[in-house]
């Protein structure tokens, strides 16, 4: 089948209840993960996500086991008691290919089991390969007929015991044409190693990748305008696409403890980008800001929310997130809009020069297919020692004495009715200071803020004597 009739073969199959053409291939995303239980022992777990209009998934699924320092093996995992479960994103009136519709069917097959390493290895490889590759991919040449390969690394030399990070989404994700959009990668390690991401060639073996049509490439796997980009940070992948494609590409995840590399996971995943009739919805950044990263204290509330915004009026929007800071709490507000508040005190045992990441996830009740946008958000924690940090603590003081501002929120001039002289100083949500003067008496200041960028900024009015405090919003 030539690309352009794949390509209306997927419009048709998206959108209008026709029948849909039946594939032998079935393998649309995959991933491999492992908890170590201790003696050399780990639980592996496979996540396979399958188009219902495929061929069965596997059960058992093979699982191999290789390294440069023992024989090979392997191991039959059989499929957990909650296998399959369909994920499709669908409103209830939607009919997939799963139950006899037409709109895209996908599975998740987990399958679960425990392996003993035989001795110690600095680059054990689990995997499996699956056969085939969704024939609707349009952006490979070996669409329908390439196998699905996925692999984990497990280093434990000098008695590391290392739990593989588990990825916070699921690896099928659609998106609309014409429309910005993040897929995020993000991984949560319940150990707080360090974390890096990796844009590599999807693989059909433990050598070969798959070969991408011109004028697809491993970092631009889709058309998109502007190019597509990746955070090694992150593992956000972005895009503005330009063109409907079913493609794929792979994410490697790779984790370091005190500087030396412990483990890696490799995932596989496939994009749908469609014609929407929906504007998919979005999140704001931190306290209704652009910024996604934030800075906090030990000892020190840190509270914040994220806003909902959807292009369609009648949509209602729902947020959830992924849970994977420790300690940090959550409840969203909504109704129609939802609005998530976050709060989170850190401790000295965060103190880290690598972020927080957590992501946000956005939903609207679009149908039939529902809008979905996933954010991450990353917080760095400074030292007590750091110059934000005490100013930090002395906002955090108790029974201090508020300094009368209005108006509140603002958007042209605010105004400051200080009841003691100072140094008066206005911090941005980043903890800079956007503005300084000394006061020499208790008389009203006013500053023009009408160039200010929108946000919440905080004031600080500190004598020898006293201080005051007062926060106030630009919009």
């Amino acid at each position: 089948m030539n690309k352009l009739l794949r390509l209306l073969t997927i419009t048709l199959s998206l959108y209008i209840q026709t029948p849909v053409e039946s594939f032998a291939s079935h393998a649309m995303g995959a991933e491999l993960t492992y908890t170590c239980l201790g003696g050399n022992q780990y639980q592996v777990t496979f996540k396979f996500y399958r188009d219902c209009v495929g061929i069965p998934a596997p059960d058992p699924a093979e699982i191999d086991l290789f390294s440069s320092c023992y024989p090979f093996q392997s191991f039959f995992f059989n499929s957990t008691a909650g296998s399959p479960q369909q994920i499709t994103q669908v409103c209830p009136t939607a009919l997939t290919t799963c139950d006899g519709g037409a709109f895209t069917g996908i599975e998740e097959w987990i399958y679960e089991g425990i392996i003993t390493l035989p001795g110690p290895c600095a680059d054990w490889r689990i995997s499996h390969s699956e056969n085939a590759r969704n024939a609707a991919i349009t952006t490979i040449a070996g669409a329908g007929v390439d196998p699905q390969y996925v692999y984990a690394i497990i280093n434990n030399t000098n008695g590391i015991c290392n739990s593989s990070p588990i990825f916070n989404n699921r690896p099928v994700p659609f998106t609309c044409l014409g429309q910005q959009f993040c897929y995020s990668n993000s991984a949560y390690d319940s150990e707080g190693d360090s974390l890096s991401y990796q844009l590599i060639t999807p693989m059909v073996d433990s050598v070969d990748t798959v070969e991408y049509l011109s004028p697809y490439t491993r970092s631009q796997p889709m058309i998109s305008n502007p190019a597509v980009t990746f955070s090694s940070q992150t593992g956000d992948l972005c895009m503005l696409p330009t063109q409907p494609d079913v493609t794929v590409f792979a994410v490697l995840v790779s984790e370091y403890r005190n500087g030396i590399l412990i483990g890696q996971s490799e995932r596989d995943v496939q994009l749908t980008i469609m014609n929407c009739a929906n504007y998919l919805p979005y999140l704001s950044g931190f306290n209704g800001s652009p910024s996604t990263s934030t800075t906090a204290c030990p000892n020190v509330p840190l509270n914040f929310f994220t806003a909902s915004r959807d292009g369609d009026a009648a949509n209602t929007t729902q947020i959830t997130w992924d849970n994977s800071v420790p300690g940090m709490s959550f409840y969203a507000v909504g109704g129609h809009r939802d609005t998530g508040f976050f709060s989170w005190t850190p401790t000295t045992a965060n103190v880290s020069i690598t972020p927080y990441c957590f992501s946000v996830y956005v939903h609207d009740d679009a149908c039939p297919y529902i809008g979905f946008t996933i954010q991450n958000f990353c917080i760095t924690v400074l030292p007590s020692s750091n110059a934000q940090c005490q100013l930090a603590a002395v906002q955090s003081i108790p029974k201090e004495t508020l300094l009368d501002l209005f108006p509140n929120p603002a958007s042209g001039k605010i105004n400051f009715k200080p009841t003691h002289s100072g140094k008066l100083n206005v911090y941005s949500n980043e903890g800079k200071i956007v503005f300084s003067e000394l006061l020499p008496e208790a008389t009203q200041k006013s500053i023009d803020v009408s160039a200010w960028a929108k946000g919440i900024y905080e004031v600080l009015l500190v004598s020898p004597s006293m201080r005051s405090k007062a926060r106030f919003i630009i919009q």
